[in-house]
């Protein structure tokens, strides 16, 4: 099941996403395939190495704000 179908199966308002690997800079067509019409995405990419990222999809309309952290947390 994709993540696109998951929202819609499951009515989902937010959904948050760790390890999404993809990349700073995200293709629009690609973010059209992985999210249902009517929802945004917000993504973080990990900076300085591969893989990692978050991302939080949510339905257009709710009112959201990306706020961006100023810590750099690394595991011990």
């Amino acid at each position: 099941m994709s993540i696109c179908d998951f929202i819609i199966a499951n009515g989902v308002d937010i959904l948050a996403i760790t390890e999404t690997g993809l990349e700073t800079v995200i293709d629009e067509h690609m973010l059209f395939d992985l999210i249902p019409s009517g929802y945004d995405i917000l993504h973080t990419a990990r900076s300085g190495s591969r893989g990692g990222g978050v991302a939080v999809v949510f339905k257009q309309g709710l009112n959201t704000k990306k706020i961006v952290s100023t810590t750099n947390y690394v595991h011990a």
